[in-house]
Formats: structure tokens, C-alpha cells, sequence
């Protein structure tokens, strides 16, 4: 064995050690219980190493070592993911999911569940699971200055909207305004309320050019009457687990705070690379609330093999703790879940799902 992979071993041995106990690890330790055969006075040349390079931290004068936040990231990206526990953690996802029948309330649950799992946090983001879709936009002619606007959804939505017409448009006649919502129902019919934006701009050469300005004002009032439906959602269990945790936190308020605040929620998953499970630690996230905390995430809604037409919507699940984590637990937890929801909202599709779990070297080397 070399000396880099002897050192590797001894800050794998640190990190365990460390999140096990919450004490500073101490090279008899490390040569007694992970490192054999080896010396103590070797260990400790190797801890020396580690610590100069900036991987472990010696916390007070006689004691041990802990981990670094770069000690933690180089960890946790030689971590070989254990598949036995993911399949055991979807197992029991499985038992206590089987009897939930809306896909809001399995995901609510999930949540629960993986905040049990870890001990963290846990978060999801409720996705557009059935995407409610445009079925018909009417326009009625109230009088020379106004123009009601009413589009009604596949799911029996119905949003009313009302447009007041410029000078210039004041009045239209029955032919243009046949125009407009023939051309705007074209579309627009069968649309997720998402993606009425993007369909809105290519209708608009459906219409004639004397009715596009006219064509244009009803466009906007149908993306604004939908605009509430685009809203994500997010999930939270586990917050009392870091309350309990706050001595690992230099302030754990904060971490609370941005558990509380959706918003600030949806903008931490939504930096997140759409990929399969990762970590990002301390000083790596980029929300000042998590600068003291780790996040293990994934996105879910997609993966294996995909129909061409299927349109699965892609969401995040993690889990929000200190960096003094049991990350193998959180990252197999994460997976579990994020894989049984996609397998959930694969099966919804007709899709299938053929990918396998993967190591985290094999991910690498396919990210």
C-alpha cells in the first residue's frame, strides 16, 4: 500500500470515527480499530500530512483530529455507495408507501421517511406530476374598451381575465377577434400551462398580421391567469432533528430559516446540477444560510429508458444536515428515494426504467 493510500484510509478512518463518537480522533485510535499493521507513530506522521494539507484540523492543544470541509468532500468522493443499502432503503420505502394512494401524499411521506433515515432534514420539491393543460380559450366582447379573456383547463380550471384594449384596437370586429382565439386555440390546445409561453410565440405567425398586436395583448392575459399553476412546491420533515443537532451547527438559526422560507428552498435545489445523488459541503453552497452545512440531493421524474414523447417532470429530494454527517447513510437514503419516485412517476408514463444503481466512481466517470 502507499503512502496516498494509506492516508486516504487514515482520513476515511477520521471521519467515521469522528461522526460516530462527536470526539477528536486519536492515532491510537485510527491504528488500533482502522489501520492495522501500521504504527502509531506512522499514523501520526500520515495525520500530520493530512492536517498540513488542509484536511484535518487539530481542535485544541493534546487533542485529536477532526475533519475539514475538504477533508469531508475528499471523503465523500471516494465513497463507494453501498447498493445493498439503497435496495434496503427502497425496500422500505415500498412497505410504508404501498398503501398511499395520491402521488402528493407518497411524496409528503417519503419525505418523512427519509428525515427518519438519516437523522437530517429532509426536503423534496412537488412536481407538475399531471400537468394541467390548456383545452380552450375563449374571447367575449364586453364592450368597445373591454375584453373578457376565459381559459379553461383539461383539469375544469376555469381563470377569467380582462383585457382593456388600447385606443388603436378599441371595438374590434367579429372577424379579428375569430382570428385571435382561432389562432391562439391552435396553439395553445393540449399545452402544459408551463410551456404557454414558449407554444404562445409560435401561434402568433398563425395569426393575421393587422391581428397580432390584438393577438399578442390575449397571450399575455392567458400566461398571467396561468402563471399560479407554475408555482413548485416544496416538502419539509426533520427539522426538530437539527434543532437536536445544533451543537454541530456554529448557528443552526440560519439553517432554519432557510427551511422555512420556500423560496429561498427552491433557489438552493434548483442550482443544484441535474444529475443523481451529490453533496455539496459547507463554503460550496451557495446560499449563505448553508455556508456551515452539507446538502445531499437528487433530482428525480427522469432517468433509465424514455419514451421520446414522454414528458416527466423533474424535481429535487435531499436532505439538509451538518457537515459532522454520516454521509453513506444520507447519500443511500437520497437515492432510495429519489430512484422510488422516479420509478413511480415512470410507471405513470408507461415509460420503462432499466439503470441500475451505480458506485460513485462509476458515476464519475459518466458525469
Amino acid at each position: 500500500m502507499s503512502s496516498s493510500q494509506r492516508r486516504l484510509q487514515v482520513l476515511r478512518a477520521i471521519v467515521i470515527e469522528y461522526v460516530n463518537s462527536k470526539e477528536p480522533v486519536s492515532s491510537k485510535t485510527v491504528a488500533s480499530s482502522y489501520v492495522t499493521g501500521v504504527s502509531s507513530a506512522t499514523i501520526r506522521n500520515d495525520m500530520a500530512a493530512l492536517e498540513e494539507g488542509g484536511l484535518i484540523r487539530q481542535p485544541h492543544t493534546s487533542a485529536g483530529r477532526i475533519p475539514t470541509e475538504a477533508g469531508y468532500r475528499i471523503f465523500v468522493d471516494y465513497l463507494d455507495l453501498s447498493t445493498a443499502q439503497v435496495a434496503h432503503n427502497r425496500a422500505l420505502l415500498a412497505a410504508q408507501l404501498e398503501s398511499v394512494e395520491s402521488l402528493e401524499d407518497v411524496i409528503e411521506r417519503a419525505v418523512r421517511v427519509l428525515a427518519k433515515l438519516t437523522g437530517q432534514a429532509a426536503v423534496a420539491e412537488l412536481p407538475e406530476i399531471i400537468p394541467d393543460r390548456v383545452r380552450r380559450v375563449e374571447l367575449v366582447d364586453l364592450d368597445e374598451v373591454r375584453l373578457l379573456v376565459i381559459v379553461v383547463t383539461a383539469a375544469g380550471g376555469v381563470f377569467e381575465g380582462h383585457l382593456i384594449l388600447p385606443p388603436e384596437l378599441r371595438g374590434p370586429d367579429g372577424s379579428a377577434l375569430r382570428s385571435v382565439r382561432d389562432a391562439i386555440n391552435q396553439a395553445l390546445e393540449g399545452v402544459a400551462a408551463g410551456r404557454v409561453g414558449e407554444a404562445a410565440s409560435r401561434g402568433r405567425e398563425l395569426t393575421r398580421e393587422t391581428d397580432r398586436q390584438l393577438y399578442d395583448l390575449v397571450s399575455e392575459v392567458v400566461q398571467e391567469r396561468l402563471g399560479s399553476l407554475e408555482t413548485s412546491r416544496i416538502v419539509t420533515a426533520g427539522a426538530a432533528n437539527l434543532a437536536r443537532a445544533g451543537v454541530d451547527f456554529h448557528d443552526v438559526a440560519r439553517v432554519l430559516e432557510v427551511l422555512e422560507d420556500q423560496s429561498a428552498l427552491i433557489g438552493i435545489l434548483h442550482n443544484v446540477q441535474l444529475a443523481s445523488v451529490q453533496v455539496s459541503i459547507g463554503a460550496e453552497n451557495l446560499h449563505e444560510g448553508l455556508a456551515g452545512a452539507s446538502l445531499v440531493s437528487a433530482t428525480y421524474g427522469s432517468g433509465g429508458t424514455i419514451t421520446p414523447h414522454a414528458e416527466l417532470p423533474l424535481s429535487h429530494v435531499g436532505v439538509i444536515g451538518p457537515t459532522r454527517m454520516d454521509y453513506g447513510r444520507s447519500l443511500a437514503a437520497v437515492e432510495a428515494v429519489s430512484g422510488y419516485l422516479s420509478r413511480l412517476l415512470l410507471k405513470q408514463s408507461g415509460a420503462s426504467w432499466d439503470v441500475p444503481v451505480q458506485s460513485q466512481e462509476a458515476r464519475k466517470e459518466t458525469e
